[in-house]
């Protein structure tokens, strides 16, 4: 009896979705080592150029290396409905207004200090939860901190 009850279920295995999925490409070792084989192109790479003389700098280096340092240490992820993750609470009978942001992976010590300087905040009105990683401010900024948030593309 018990058999029996299991019988459609096998039957359906597997689901009509997953059949329609296209095969993966297939992997071969022979394919491996045609890619790894491959000669490296002719031209040389940053690592291979000769840097600038001491004291010196190129137009190239001194751009890349502020583009790297315009780029935050930090990503805050968005939610499954495409929200930002910040949230207003009250705590303590509404006494307590704190705004939380989650879903920070990262520095969320890098997202704090710009949190700082951008909205004018005290070390004392924004803490990191070293458990969660969530960063917790005082009052409610909900639309402040999205505002920059969407202002750093996030």
């Amino acid at each position: 009896m018990f058999r029996s009850r299991l019988l459609p279920r096998a039957a359906a295995f597997p689901p009509p979705r997953l059949l329609a999925l296209p095969p993966p490409p297939p992997s071969s070792p022979a394919r491996l080592l045609a890619t790894l084989s491959t000669p490296p192109s002719a031209a040389p790479t940053d690592a291979q150029q000769p840097g600038p003389a001491l004291g010196q700098s190129t137009g190239r280096n001194a751009t890349s290396a502020s583009a790297s340092r315009s780029r935050p240490s930090y990503v805050v992820y968005r939610t499954p409905s495409q929200n930002l993750p910040v949230y207003e609470e009250h705590k303590r009978g509404g006494t307590l207004k704190r705004t939380v942001i989650r879903k920070v992976e990262g520095d969320s010590r890098a997202l704090k200090t710009d949190l700082m300087r951008d909205l004018s905040l005290s070390d004392d009105q924004i803490r990191v939860n070293p458990v969660t990683r969530h960063i917790e401010i005082l009052g409610h900024r909900k639309s402040a901190i999205a505002s920059y948030l969407e202002k750093q593309g996030f």
